[in-house]
This record gives C-alpha cells, structure tokens and sequence, in this order.
C-alpha cells in the first residue's frame, strides 16, 4: 500500500455532507450533493477527452473504495473516513480523485486501454453499495468514418467495374497482339518456305 499525498477531512455537522480536500499547501471546500444511479452505467468517450465518473451518495459513510480493471490495470484507491487518509495500489499517474461528496474518479486523457470496468464501492454501518462503469474508449476520426461509410461503400462498387474493365480491355489487347504476332509469324514461315522451293528449282 502507498500513502497518497492528500487526505479528505468530513465535516459530519454539515447536514449537505461537506468535504475539504486537504493538498499541500493548499486546501479546496466543495459542498456538492449527488444522487444514487444504479450499477453498470454504460460510459463512452472519445480517446484522449477528460472522463469523470462518480460515486454514490449515502449518509455516514466510512470507506470508499474505487476499484479499476482494465486490460493494463487492476487496482484500487481507497478512502477511510475515520482517518480522512488515502490509499492506493495504482500506478496509471492520469488517475485521480476529488474530496467532492461523490468522491468523483479523474481519468486524464483516456487512451484504448482504459477502457474496461470502474466500480466505486461506498460503505456505511448498513451495508456496501456499488456503482459501476463499463467505459468504452474510442477513435474519434473512426467515429467520423464509420458514419460516412454508406457514401464510401456507394462508390466501390463503381471502382471495382472501373478496374475489371480496365483488367478485360488489357487481355483482350494482349490477345490481338499474340493473334496478330502468330500470323504474322506463320506468313513470314510460308514467305521463307516459297523463296526456298524457288531456289531449289533454280538449281
């Protein structure tokens, strides 16, 4: 386990759950609330395009446990309420979080790997609740060809019997040229063979 370098202090006087964010040498208030979504929320984005996704909201929580699977990563990041401390096991630097009371999940600049399942785990005296994302990281440009493709797919058809014609138009003048040189090769054997009767006959 690793230390992170900040910690998240709850003001539990604040009936709207008040949390501070306390970095080095700096300190941030946020007094948001959210509501509860249910698991498996479907989330696609564009590659390279900030993501943020949230946890549920409950009263008297003690831990929230992010926890990451991916195809290049399976970790967590874990907040304790008693202590207001942070743990963390991954090492993807363009994952963060924010002492908000969704405790949101930063993924900076998503890349094709990230995608994969993100399950933010919120505990309290009752019981756990899960939130999951299944997030999908995706080319834009694909994107864009993928809804041009019906005007690109109109016009192969049109390419391919441009070139089979061109393919049939070069055999066929291949094949004149062989017919053409066959004859004139079987002419010049009977030109040779009449000139050389009319020597013999000579002599």
């Amino acid at each position: 386990l690793s230390w992170a370098t900040q910690s998240c202090i709850t003001d539990s006087s604040n009936t709207n759950m008040s949390y501070t964010c306390q970095l080095e040498n700096s300190t941030i208030l946020s007094n948001e609330t959210g509501s509860e979504a249910a698991s498996g929320i479907n989330m696609t984005t564009f590659r390279g395009a900030d993501v943020v996704l949230n946890c549920s909201v409950v009263p008297d929580i003690i831990s929230i446990v992010w926890k990451v699977n991916t195809a290049i990563l399976n970790c967590y990041i874990a907040l304790q309420y008693a202590t207001g401390n942070i743990y963390s096991n991954c090492t993807n630097e363009r994952l963060g979080t924010s002492c908000t009371t969704q405790w949101p999940l930063h993924i900076s600049s998503p890349h094709f790997k990230d995608s994969g399942n993100y399950t933010c785990e919120t505990t309290n005296s009752v019981g756990t609740i899960k939130k999951m994302y299944i997030l999908s990281v995706t080319d834009p440009s694909f994107e864009m060809s993928a809804t041009t493709s019906p005007s690109v797919l109109n016009k192969n058809p049109v390419k391919i019997r441009d070139s089979t014609g061109i393919i049939r138009l070069a055999v066929g003048v291949a094949v004149v040229l062989i017919a053409v040189t066959g004859l004139w090769i079987l002419h010049y054997k009977t030109k040779m063979k009449d000139k050389n009767e009319r020597s013999e006959s000579k002599t």
